[in-house]
């Protein structure tokens, strides 16, 4: 609305669209809102209930910041009415014009229109809309982490369990094992020792034995 208004007394004082007035009018545009979004911003973080005590509170923490800087713009800007270069002056009378149009606005028919119909809890948030979507995308999120993490589970057990055959802690399990042997052909008996992985046979020579015996 307030853009609507510039561009009509724009037409008003005979100003054609040349490239000042194109300069101005994107300004305009970021400048007209500027009030407004900010005494929203302090009604939607109120902690109050009602829509009333909901305005008192961003009227109290953003109505004085925003009268402050209207001020200071507006008392910037009305020498510029007076200045020889064209470009000063028209600048000058687009942020008089958009100042003094965007604080009538924010402090008076945004306001008014805040106590009336102003959002009260959950109501004109986005996440009522993408808020499902959200919610269902991070439980599928969440089941197929677990799901991961089972098999993972699962797949470490198992290995688990194909090491417990071995010797725990790592240790080499040893198995000895002596027994008498039929002879071999020199009539020697043969004693096998089978320790770990590796297999030894240790041969002893009874004649030789009885030599070093006597």
């Amino acid at each position: 609305m307030i853009v609507l208004i510039i561009f009509g007394l724009l037409t008003l004082f005979g100003w054609g669209l040349g490239l000042l007035e194109s300069i101005n009018c994107v300004l305009v545009v970021g400048f007209a809102v500027d009030f407004t979004v900010h005494l929203a911003d302090s009604y939607k973080e109120s902690h109050r209930h009602t829509r009333f005590e909901k305005t008192q509170d961003a009227l109290t923490v953003t109505g004085v910041s925003i009268l402050s800087g209207s001020l200071s713009t507006l008392l910037a800007t009305f020498p510029m009415f007076f200045a020889v270069i064209t470009f000063f002056m028209k600048f000058g009378y687009f942020m008089f014009l958009t100042m003094g149009l965007s604080t009538m606005f924010s402090l008076g028919f945004m306001t008014a229109l805040l106590m009336e119909v102003g959002p009260v809890g959950n109501a004109g948030e986005l996440s009522n809309w993408y808020g499902p979507w959200v919610e269902s995308a991070y439980v599928s999120l969440q089941e197929e982490l677990q799901r991961i993490d089972a098999d993972t589970h699962a797949a470490s057990g198992g290995e688990s369990g194909e090491g417990g055959g071995g010797a725990p802690n790592g240790n080499a399990r040893k198995t000895v094992r002596e027994g008498a042997v039929p002879t071999n052909r020199g009539g020697e008996a043969r004693t096998t020792i089978r320790e770990g992985p590796v297999e030894t046979n240790k041969s002893a020579d009874a004649g030789a034995d009885a030599s070093a015996g006597a």
